[in-house]
């Protein structure tokens, strides 16, 4: 286990701990607020890309490259909240992700030079469990009783099958030119990928229970996916690497109903 790794769950303990240990109530009000929620999350994942290229024989003439596309994807959750009432807490959160395997989309240019409908996408998801752990300031908006503001920060472990096997060809029935794309990712079957969660948000205590709205920044420490890929189309022939952050933005909103 490296040094970064170590500072991280050091981090979270100490939060955990100061968490329990502390006694008063902040905030009287989210005593009757039960510590279950329950969370939507849309994301969306950084592109992925092509990089390393290699041509195979002497032509480097490339007409045409995939291009990689973002990923809207989204999960759901359900969190636990330890010290709810107080300033500081601690958050355990388990829940599904729709994450990318492979996601190249055809751009505008790749339109017009193959000619292929937009139907022509090479995208694949999966449903990835996870588990987080975070710790959480929280602290009302300017002097009113309802309004909060939240800060978190914490650790995210995803049970994710990276392995990528994929492939694509067609003939433009016009110019009778052949496409070929393939993928190969290395062997990382349901491995437990770690990420760095932040996230800002703002809640609002109403009768009926409490309602948040959180934009979070995922980062993922190992890539995602690393995959080998070749690529064929006229004069092109070519390979290289093909990488998937895992990096996200997304937007969660959350509800927790009175006890």
């Amino acid at each position: 286990m490296n040094t970064r790794k170590i500072i991280v769950i050091a981090v979270l303990m100490l939060g955990f701990l100061k968490a329990n240990a502390q006694k008063e109530v902040d905030f009287p009000q989210l005593e009757k607020i039960s510590p279950w929620s329950v969370s939507l999350e849309g994301s969306v994942y950084q592109k992925g890309f092509l990089t390393n290229i290699r041509y195979i024989g002497d032509n480097e003439n490339i007409v045409y490259c995939p291009e990689g596309s973002s990923a809207i994807l989204g999960g759901i959750g359900v969190d636990y909240t330890f010290n709810r009432a107080n300033k500081l807490s601690y958050v355990l959160s388990a829940g599904l992700d729709l994450k990318p395997v492979l996601y190249i989309n055809e751009s505008e240019k790749g339109l017009d030079v193959t000619r292929m409908s937009e139907s022509s996408l090479f995208k694949e998801i999966c449903h990835s469990p996870f588990i987080a752990f975070t710790v959480q300031y929280r602290n009302i908006i300017a002097n009113n009783e309802k309004w909060f503001y939240n800060l978190k920060g914490g650790m995210r472990f995803s049970c994710y099958d990276g392995y990528t096997n994929a492939g694509y060809s067609t003939t433009n029935p016009i110019t009778q030119d052949s496409m070929l794309f393939s993928v190969n990712g290395y062997d990382k079957k349901y491995n437990l990928f770690p990420n760095l969660m932040f996230s800002v948000g703002t809640s609002y205590n109403t009768s009926i229970g409490m309602f948040g709205l959180n934009l979070i920044a995922n980062i993922s420490i190992p890539y995602l996916n690393e995959s080998v890929f070749w690529f064929k189309f006229k004069d092109s022939e070519f390979y290289g690497n093909y990488y998937l952050t895992g990096n996200y933005l997304g937007l969660s909103l959350t509800y927790s109903p009175k006890r």
